[in-house]
């Protein structure tokens, strides 16, 4: 009896020290954990002009916006989810010819906060990592709210205003290090419309984006 219990001690302790020797039970896996980085990115604003009950037309503005972020991230499995927040500033401005005469639009910035959805596809490729942890690779879709901050002059009313809208989107993610990951995505914005001016010289404002853009992140 002692014999055969010694037996299977042996045999457990052979079959649990492999996995403890290559380090994966004591290490994080990728795409999991607190993380915060930067990101740089750029789209379109497109705005439709709505003066007096009639459309009057759409304008499209360029932009470049540039930003932190920081967020938190639970994997089970091969699937991610994570909570994220941003802050961005946007540049990016255009005049709009108005029938009451040329109203000018000056984007300031944008903070927001989404829930992002992803699979790991890809786990440890040598040919993307930059060194031991890195290599993973994870496609992702992000739902959220953002507020886009914009000055506005049209109709004699002045002012900076918020913009409050949603954002859908996906893109790639890759682990590069155990701590350090690059992402690109694709977002699609609709905020909200605002009205400027009042009676049969209102105008009313309803911008819709698309965004593309890369960033870096570090996970502690």
């Amino acid at each position: 009896m002692k014999r055969a219990i010694a037996a299977a001690a042996m045999a457990a302790i052979a079959w649990v020290g492999p996995a403890g020797a290559d380090g994966h039970d004591d290490q994080r896996r990728a795409f999991e954990g607190a993380y915060a980085g930067v990101q740089v990115g750029g789209g379109t604003t497109d705005v439709t002009l709505i003066f007096g009950g009639v459309g009057i037309g759409d304008v499209s503005l360029s932009s470049v916006e540039g930003g932190v972020f920081a967020g938190y991230a639970f994997r089970h499995d091969r699937f991610v989810g994570a909570v994220e927040v941003e802050g961005v500033y946007v540049a990016g401005s255009d005049n709009i010819m108005a029938p009451f005469g040329e109203a000018q639009v000056e984007t300031r910035g944008a903070v927001g906060a989404s829930l992002i959805a992803g699979v790991v596809v890809a786990d440890e490729l040598p040919a993307l990592a930059l060194s031991e942890g890195g290599g993973s690779v994870m496609v992702f879709g992000r739902v959220g709210y953002r507020a886009l901050f914009a000055e506005i002059d049209a109709a004699g009313d002045a002012g900076t205003d918020a913009f409050h809208g949603l954002r859908a989107g996906g893109g790639v993610a890759v682990q590069l290090t155990d701590n350090l990951a690059l992402r690109a995505e694709y977002t699609r914005l609709q905020y909200r419309e605002q009205r400027y001016g009042g009676g049969r010289n209102t105008l009313t404002v309803g911008p819709s984006g698309n965004l593309a853009s890369i960033g870096l992140s570090w996970r502690f």
